[in-house]
């Protein structure tokens, strides 16, 4: 219990300070007295309509990819497991990329077209992977990774079929959208994506014991009475609905769902009552600062933040891929 309650205040005063140091940084510099005492009215526009929907973003965003790749590493039993193995965000990618090519503009409930094409792709690869993986009323795991590998390929080349067709400007655009971003949002876009993320961290971490046992293994699960069937079918559930909510917003980022579950379990162990939480926090402060990297590194213009988090996240893979091995020799 002390190990847990560690963890969590470590995390929780990281998670604290990212979010209270990132919005004042950036090319411009802001500080407190001039939002808050004088009131300057470019400086409180700047910190509450651009840098601090950015980093909530960078939080929701970051946190349910670093949960859902942690769910799924526990579903499916296999460490190299991530948000992107079940092919839900190619379907939200093939979406946008509909959007993006056909030129269809329209805004529903205050969201554009663009978000909402990207939900309707990964919503129907989740419904053709689960009715593809439903074996006897159970999920297939083994048949689950086979179908998010074949839908990656598949959605991967009509992505490919698109940007060929397509003119110069709609490929830029493509491209643009595929590399991920934080910098289109408005708070209003963040309520629902919030909403989720909270209920799944909380419906989480009262099943983590169940998701502790379902690692040892489903017979040994069903021994010490967890429902097998219905913990696999909503934990796919919640880490497609994680994956495709923050597609839509963001476009892919990679690397999150991969690394932090990894770095987590290397450093505090493999018990999902800690590492659930944990994974959720570190995931939204480790992509609000590789966004505040990607909008100062070469200021005024800005990189796509998943081109960073893939460029810091591919070393820090192999790093604990090799600690892992090392750990394991000794």
């Amino acid at each position: 219990m002390k190990k847990l309650l560690r963890a969590y205040i470590i995390a929780l005063i990281f998670f604290i300070l990212t979010i209270a140091i990132n919005p004042f940084i950036g090319g411009r510099g802001i500080n407190f007295n001039e939002i808050v005492i004088k009131g300057v009215l470019k400086e409180r526009l700047i910190f509450f309509n651009i840098r601090l929907p950015r980093v909530l973003l960078g939080w929701i965003a970051g946190s349910n990819l670093a949960l859902s790749g942690l769910i799924l590493q526990a579903l499916l039993r296999n460490p190299l497991a991530s948000p992107f193995t079940l092919g839900v965000a190619s379907g939200g990618a093939l979406g946008a990329t509909i959007a993006l090519v056909s030129g269809v503009v329209f805004l529903f409930l205050g969201v554009s077209s663009l978000p909402i094409f990207s939900i309707i792709g990964s919503i129907v690869v989740i419904i053709f992977i689960y009715l593809f993986s439903l074996k006897r009323g159970s999920i297939s795991t083994d048949t689950l990774i086979l179908a998010g590998v074949t839908v990656n390929i598949f959605c991967g080349a009509l992505i490919m079929l698109f940007q060929y067709l397509s003119d110069y400007t709609q490929i830029i655009s493509i491209v643009r959208w595929l590399m991920g971003g934080l910098d289109i949002v408005n708070m209003r876009n963040l309520i629902p994506l919030g909403i989720i993320s909270i209920a799944s961290l909380i419906y989480l971490i009262i099943k983590s014991p169940s998701i502790n046992l379902l690692t040892l293994g489903e017979e040994f699960a069903y021994s010490k009475g967890v429902n097998v069937n219905r913990l696999k079918k909503v934990l796919f559930f919640i880490a497609s609905f994680l994956t495709g909510s923050v597609v839509a917003l963001t476009g892919p980022i990679g690397f999150i769902g991969l690394i932090i579950p990894h770095l987590i379990r290397l450093i505090w162990g493999t018990d999902h009552r800690l590492t659930v939480v944990v994974s959720y926090l570190f995931g939204g402060i480790f992509l609000i600062w590789c966004d505040t990297l990607a909008r100062t590194i070469i200021y005024p213009a800005e990189l796509p933040v998943g081109v960073i988090t893939s460029i810091i996240g591919g070393p820090i893979f192999i790093t604990l891929l090799f600690l892992q091995f090392k750990k394991r020799r000794y």
